[in-house]
């Protein structure tokens, strides 16, 4: 007996998160009845468990590694029917016309880009393929990068001091140059980063445009032994790894910092901005001695009056002073009076 919920997951039809939306949202069937409730109890041997009419079996789940080459889409599902009238260049290939029992439900974990090359991880395990999709900043991944130009000593040092892409830090582990042709270099990167197209941007960095791709590693797990479209099935200590990979806590991002809005708008010129809170004042320190005071010096009443006074001023009509006033001097007349 399992949860029907977790039969699900082993099939490799849904993850456990999406095998309960599916059931609370009626489905899935068993023997025929719609079930909402993800803990019940079956035997696949002796009932018929159905995904939207589609049977669920309890089969072992299935883990495998591709070498996928170049120009090809890392994808399993059956390619969309052509336009009328495409052409059959513009009809991109995927990965599913190397694996024979494509009709399994597998999953991509780790997908390379159309141009990238490399190891794949498959499996049928839905639960796994999802927590592992969540570590991809942990899984550590080893690439080898064919960059245009020489790539010495002080470019691989700044490769080791990482960089950022989409607000994660990208922080290599190792980094080494393994040959060099005098036109073009190659370096392998030892890097916890699932996503190929965060590897071009240290060609930005360095100024040497990156002419390959390859992903030689994933999680420890080589290619080795492999051609390009071949595929193997994982050994049971590999598969052990994947898993307590997958079941670690996932670590915490390392993302910009953002900018912090002040709580109140800034003010509009020739406003004055509104006072926040007073902070409570603190305990007043004890006053000293106070400094004896000197001799006061006299008021101005009791001042003695030192010289002669000046004429007394007389105040014109208007209220001013204009100082002493001096009459005209009449012209003296004819009789000398």
């Amino acid at each position: 007996m399992v949860r029907i919920q977790k039969l699900l997951s082993q099939s490799g039809m849904a993850s456990r998160r999406e095998a309960e939306r599916l059931i609370a949202e009626g489905e899935v069937t068993v023997d025929g009845v719609i079930v909402t409730d993800p803990s019940i109890q079956v035997d696949p041997d002796r009932v018929r468990v159905a995904l939207r009419g589609v049977r669920v079996t309890g089969d072992t789940p299935n883990y495998r590694i591709l070498l996928k080459p170049r120009a090809c889409l890392s994808t399993v599902s059956a390619p969309k029917v052509a336009a009328e009238g495409e052409p059959a260049a513009k009809r991109r290939p995927s990965v599913r016309r190397y694996l024979s029992d494509a009709e399994l439900p597998w999953k991509v974990v780790g997908p390379l880009d159309f141009p990238s090359e490399g190891v794949l991880l498959l499996t049928t395990d839905g639960d796994l393929a999802e927590r592992l999709s969540r570590a991809k900043n942990r899984l550590p991944m080893t690439y080898h990068l064919k960059f245009q130009g020489m790539v010495g000593d002080v470019e691989i040092a700044r490769i080791l001091r990482g960089w950022r892409f989409e607000d994660l830090t990208v922080q290599p582990t190792a980094a080494v140059s393994l040959a060099s042709t005098g036109k073009n270099t190659w370096v392998e990167i030892e890097v916890p980063e699932m996503r190929p197209r965060a590897l071009y941007l240290i060609g930005d960095i360095l100024r040497r445009h990156v002419l390959k791709i390859s992903r030689v590693k994933f999680a420890g797990i080589s290619f080795e032994g492999l051609k390009m479209g071949e595929h193997r099935d994982l050994h049971n200590r590999e598969i052990t790894m994947l898993q307590a990979a997958g079941s670690a806590p996932v670590p915490k991002t390392i993302r910009e910092p953002q900018k912090r809005t002040p709580s109140h708008p800034r003010p509009k010129p020739g406003t004055r901005a509104p006072a926040g809170p007073r902070a409570p004042a603190g305990p007043r320190a004890p006053a000293g001695p106070r400094a004896p005071a000197g001799p006061r010096a006299p008021a101005a009443r009791d001042r003695k009056p030192s010289g002669k006074r000046g004429p007394p001023q007389k105040h014109s009509q208007t209220g001013g002073s204009r100082g002493p006033s001096k009459r005209p001097r009449s012209a003296p007349n004819r009789s000398g009076r």
